[in-house]
Order: C-alpha cells, then structure tokens, then sequence
C-alpha cells in the first residue's frame, strides 16, 4: 500500500507541476495580451481626442450654419418685401399716377407731441378760466 501511495503522491506532485506550469504560462499570457491591448488603446487615444475636438468644431460649424440661415431668411424676406414695393412703384410709374409719398414720423414723437400739446391746453385752460371768470363778473357787475 505504501507503493501505492508513493505512486499516487508522486502522479499528484506531477499533475500539480503541470497545472501549475500551465496555469503560469496562461497567466503571462493574459498579462501580454493586456499589456498590448493597453499600448494599443494609449496609441488610439491620441486619434480619439482629436476626433472628439473635430466634432466639437463640427458642431460649432453647425450652430453657424444655422444662424447664418435665419439671418439669410430674415434678409431674404427684407428683399422680397422691398421687390414688392419697387413693383408697385414701377406699376404707378408706367401707368402715369401720381406717386404719393408718405412722411410718418415715429410713434413716440407722436406720443410726445399729443402729451406737450395736452398739458399747453390745461395751463391755457387754467390761465385763462380766471380771466374769463372776472371778466363775466365784471360784466354782470356793469349790467346790474
């Protein structure tokens, strides 16, 4: 029995070796493949930034084209309006009207100009209320 034994001990002393051996060379490589996968991924990693800045430029270029697109829709519409209006000119111009021309002054003079002329009214109206006041009296003073 104690050969037996032996021979086990032996088989088992064996069998840990080369799994051990083998677990070992297995284990290294792992570690390569990580190692080259690491060196790999740090030799992208440059090229990866500059893609993402490109994107952002991208994107900044975008936002403009798309301002740049409203202020073309918003002069666009400026020029439709005044083709219109040069139209219309040319229409009474060939058909022999009379061009009339409109001078409109802007809505706070307007404003300005009604609030002047309301206040000049009340002093009047406050300066010659008296005046007009005495003056009757004075005249039915005379009468009576």
């Amino acid at each position: 029995m104690k050969g037996q034994q032996e021979v086990l001990q032996e088989g088992l002393k064996i069998t840990t070796e080369i799994v051990t051996e083998s677990f070992s060379k297995s284990l290294e490589a792992i570690e390569k493949a990580i190692i080259d996968q690491q060196s790999a991924l740090q030799s992208k990693f440059p090229e990866t930034s500059k893609l993402v800045e490109e994107l952002k430029n991208l994107t900044h270029i975008k936002e403009g084209v798309k301002d740049f697109k409203v202020a073309t829709d918003w002069q666009n519409m400026k020029i439709e309006e005044l083709t219109k209006e040069i139209r219309t000119l040319a229409e009474v111009y060939t058909s022999g009207g009379i061009i009339k021309q409109e001078i409109s002054f802007p809505k706070w003079l307007k404003t300005l100009a009604i609030a002047g002329s309301s206040l000049l009214a009340v002093t009047c109206l406050f300066y010659i209320v008296p005046i007009l006041v005495k003056l009757i009296s004075k005249l039915v003073k005379l009468l009576i």
